[in-house]
């Protein structure tokens, strides 16, 4: 009898690890590598929503490996935040893409000339 209670009580705690699971396998998104996003929690675990530097304030993400290595530059580029978030340009990973939407050019200055600090109204 003793061994089947023990069954009984394994049998248990997996129906409760498998309902576990399923529960966070539905709270992880399912967007993958290399498709388009809008926010982080879209894409598969280990996966961030980057948007190419510059590439405006409308452009869509991309599901990828976040990068912290530092060695891209932004030389020659006047880049700007979109919808008024800070940009800090101190780190720039080496495939050009930002957890954050930038803007270039005519778009910082005309937003800078209006009085504002972000690139644009496309969010």
């Amino acid at each position: 009898m003793g061994s089947r209670r023990f069954i009984s009580i394994g049998a248990v705690g997996s129906v409760v690890s498998l309902a576990a699971l399923v529960a966070f396998a539905a709270c992880a998104g399912s967007v993958p590598a290399g498709a388009s996003c809008k926010a982080s929690s879209e894409c598969e675990p280990g996966l961030a929503c980057l948007y190419g530097l510059g590439a405006g304030c409308d452009a869509p993400g991309q599901c990828a490996i976040p990068v912290n290595d530092c060695s891209g530059t932004s030389a020659r580029l006047v880049l700007c935040g979109c919808s008024g978030a800070k940009l800090d340009l101190s780190c720039l990973p080496s495939s050009a893409s930002l957890p954050q939407r930038t803007a270039t050019g005519l778009a910082c200055q005309a937003q800078a000339d209006a009085g504002g600090s972000d690139a644009g109204a496309g969010d």
